[in-house]
């Protein structure tokens, strides 16, 4: 995610301020880094994976059902901090003013937004295809026994592994969470991180 420099935003004695904010960007990227999923066609990426996995509903045809070709529906992305939403935290704990709080929660949140929403191919040989307007991914997905967890395996980049709320022929419900640690004030006490994409997907 390129940084947007909302740093002009914050008081030129605010020092404080600005190492929150380029913390929070800086562990943002080196998550987008290891998943490939948030930077570029990233997202759209992961959203295309998710829906592949819709296999995962809990009848014998769920590979059947997960096969075709899946466009997200809607979806709805979340930083928090310490179980606190980004926002809040910003402004209660940390006491950024609301504009400056929303601008840098809004550069964290869109890092995991970033081209959505995006089209996949699940393929019934277990690869699929993810278009989107940076480009073209490829990888596998494989299906947990008891269809609740579906592990996407780009051709490069870590295994991402999303569970399956509900799965239909028609209709996907996907979530997907990752916790980090980042000691955001410098207290030396880490915060802990958790950044959560919740999709639906259909065909």
């Amino acid at each position: 995610m390129k940084l947007e420099h909302y740093d002009k935003y914050l008081n030129d004695n605010d020092i404080l301020k600005t190492i929150v904010y380029y913390k929070l960007i800086n562990k943002l990227n080196q998550f987008t880094m290891k998943t490939k999923v948030l930077k570029s066609s990233g997202l759209v990426f992961v959203l295309v994976v998710s829906l592949i996995f819709t296999s995962c509903s809990k009848s014998k045809t769920a590979k059947d059902d997960i096969v075709g070709t899946w466009g997200s529906a809607s979806y709805t992305v979340t930083t928090t901090v310490s179980g606190m939403p980004l926002l809040q935290y910003l402004t209660t704990v940390l006491g950024y003013p609301e504009a400056t709080a929303q601008l840098v929660a809004g550069s964290v949140n869109s890092g995991l937004q970033q081209q959505l929403p995006g089209q996949i191919q699940i393929k019934s040989d277990g690869t699929y295809t993810a278009t989107s307007t940076s480009g073209t991914d490829t990888g596998t997905w494989s299906l947990s026994s008891d269809n609740k967890k579906l592990t996407i395996v780009p051709s490069t980049g870590d295994p991402i592994i999303f569970d399956v709320i509900t799965l239909s022929s028609s209709s996907l419900h996907l979530k997907w969470t990752e916790t980090t640690s980042q000691d955001l004030n410098s207290d030396g006490t880490p915060e802990t991180l958790t950044f959560a994409i919740d999709l639906t997907l259909s065909k």
